[in-house]
């Protein structure tokens, strides 16, 4: 009689469903939506420890982030041991950082006109997100101003006569 081994209960997801992390881009894509992205990609082919993190993320970052990172981190070396995966992750929180000067942002918001041939939905998203960085009040009780100011951005801004 053969013994038969013991069999694993461990389930991996489907890898090849999963599609490979792509390196970051600043002109596409936000550093604060990016990093979630990363933690959810982890999440999802149960990637735990600080080490596999790091090692996967440097991987696939791209040589731009990666040699920004170089920058960031000299003297020491991404490759050092006791550089941990955090570490890594706040030297790009900082660099970063999404509170930028509230002029530059309160000049782009109000600059950001609808492009020809740009749905209004599409041009209300950027025009919230740029929003987000202008410092206009956002408490409860000041919620309208916000509103307001979307509002007259909508008027001032469309193409569109109908929306006018």
């Amino acid at each position: 009689m053969a013994k038969s081994m013991p069999t694993s209960t461990f389930q991996s997801p489907a890898i090849s469903s999963i599609p490979a992390l792509h390196a970051f881009n600043s002109h596409i894509s936000t550093w604060q939506s990016y990093r979630d992205r990363i933690n959810f990609y982890f999440k999802a082919i149960r990637i735990e420890t600080d080490e596999d993190k790091k090692v996967l993320f440097l991987w696939s970052v791209g040589d731009t982030t990666y040699n920004l990172l170089e920058s960031l981190i000299s003297p020491r070396s991404l490759a050092d041991d006791d550089t941990k995966f955090i570490d890594i992750i706040k030297l790009l929180d900082v660099h970063y950082d999404a509170k930028r000067n509230i002029m530059t942002s309160t000049y782009d918001f109000y600059s950001c006109y609808q492009k020809s041939g740009q749905p209004f939905a599409a041009w209300k998203a950027e025009l919230c997100e740029k929003l987000c960085h202008c410092a206009f009040t956002t408490s409860v009780l000041d919620r309208r101003r916000q509103d307001r100011t979307l509002r007259d951005m909508y008027v001032i801004r469309t193409n569109s006569n109908k929306v006018r």
